[in-house]
């Protein structure tokens, strides 16, 4: 490479500083993660476009049979498929070559990278959260009908509904509540009709519902119902549930049970992993920085979630 004449400019260390803001970039990318998403969503790389998900009906209970005699046949059958399909989103910010020049590159591009970041993780995280904001959104379609994650007539694949919310708004209490994991118990199955024997490990809840929820789930059984003066028990100090309050969350209230992460079908795909690329203008010396990621999420099924509204 030939030798740069004066005064020194970003081209001298192309490669230094490169490396060097993209760092700053991608160190601030894990500061800003708030990890909301991992807790919520079973995280996925893709490899694709889009990516497929069949949703499968199991098989019926077994039949009572008599000495000699065939069990009865059932077969596995494809209930619906989901389509989770990667979508780009970026943001861009540029740099005149005459601040390159006066080497404040140097301070505002690491800045840059910085807000860069925050903003990419923002954005990724607060996508993620729509589909328990919006309550319209449609999840899958099932014989030619459309359904969105809280639901009063989830379809059986042998006729019948199923739901996992109520028929009318409720604010969280501990009445509610209770109600909430009855509800659960009786109401939820899968799409053969089966109970769902999984337990509600997860109560989502918004910012305003912080501080009743600690009081509901953490009030000793000893000290007795919260916000009550009678001497019952309060019965939900020792069922395991775990408060995430969740600030992406529409804060009207609105709360949701959710069995364990490993039990849901919720997907959250990487197409690709927030990144920043560096351009060069062909016609003014002016220089880019853009980032830039695809990806996708949903719930694949509906099954382990029960909702207030």
């Amino acid at each position: 490479m030939p030798l740069l004449g004066n005064p020194h400019q970003r081209a001298h260390f192309v490669d230094l500083l490169e490396r060097g803001i993209a760092q700053v970039y991608f160190n601030e990318l894990e500061i800003a993660d708030s990890g909301i998403l991992e807790q919520l969503y079973n995280m996925k790389t893709s490899e694709k476009a889009v990516e497929h998900d069949v949703v499968v009906a199991g098989l019926n209970v077994a039949l009572p049979m008599s000495e000699g005699s065939d069990p009865q046949f059932d077969n596995m059958q494809e209930a619906w498929k989901v389509d989770y399909t990667a979508l780009a989103s970026g943001i861009a910010t540029e740099f005149t070559h005459e601040s390159i020049e006066d080497n404040l590159y140097l301070t505002l591009g690491k800045e840059m990278a910085q807000e860069l970041a925050r903003t990419m993780s923002y954005t990724r995280t607060i996508g993620g959260m729509d589909l328990f904001n919006d309550s319209t959104k449609v999840i899958y379609t099932y014989a030619a009908v459309t359904h969105t994650l809280l639901d009063t007539a989830h379809p059986l694949v042998s006729g019948g509904t199923w739901g996992n919310k109520r028929t009318q708004k409720v604010l969280l209490s501990q009445e509610a509540l209770e109600d909430a994991i009855q509800a659960w118990s009786n109401q939820l199955v899968d799409l053969r009709g089966r109970k769902y024997v999984v337990q509600p490990a997860l109560l989502v809840h918004g910012p305003q519902d912080r501080f009743l929820v600690q009081r509901l789930l953490n009030t000793p059984t000893a000290q007795g119902r919260p916000q009550s003066a009678d001497n019952d028990i309060n019965p939900l100090a020792k069922l395991n549930i775990t408060p995430f309050c969740n600030p992406h969350q529409t804060d009207d209230g609105r709360w949701f049970l959710f069995a364990p992460k490993r039990n849901l079908r919720l997907k959250y795909w990487d197409r690709e992993k927030p990144m920043m690329k560096r351009v060069d203008s062909t016609t003014n010396w002016n220089v880019k920085m853009m980032s830039y990621m695809r990806n996708s999420h949903g719930a694949s099924s509906p099954e382990g979630i029960w909702g207030s509204w």
